[in-house]
């Protein structure tokens, strides 16, 4: 199954009009975090497993990491910690930079918690 949710945003203000095309980006969520909702990312990876491994040194070790639940809507809370999609730039980015900020929440296509940088988020809203 493949696990990419594509966010698109108009980048003009408000919604195209006849004469003028709009300029659409595509937030592809193809990694994981595990999140601390509110919070910061304590890991990341290509699959949820490899996100909890990531982390499991910034919660408690590898039993307390694989144990972290996947996000659903309606189930959690600011606080919880949970693996959510994230988008590859930000894999990359908290591998470099470490995940406690310059990232943003924000939502796939079909509502779900997701996360990106703090430049995909801005490119991809008006």
């Amino acid at each position: 199954m493949n696990n990419v949710h594509i966010v698109m945003a108009w980048k003009a203000h408000g919604a195209p009009t006849d004469e003028e095309d709009a300029e659409m980006t595509k937030i592809e969520f193809d990694g994981f975090a595990v999140y601390q909702i509110g919070c910061a990312i304590f890991g990341v990876g290509l699959d949820a497993d490899s996100a909890r491994a990531d982390a499991a040194e910034w919660i408690g070790g590898e039993e307390e990491a694989m144990a972290v639940p996947e996000y659903t809507p309606r189930t959690f809370a600011d606080g919880d910690t949970v693996v959510v999609q994230c988008s590859t730039a930000l894999v990359e980015q908290v591998e470099h930079e470490g995940g406690a900020d310059g990232f943003r929440e924000t939502r796939d296509e079909a509502g779900r918690l997701a996360l990106c940088t703090v430049e995909e988020a801005e490119s991809s809203v008006a």
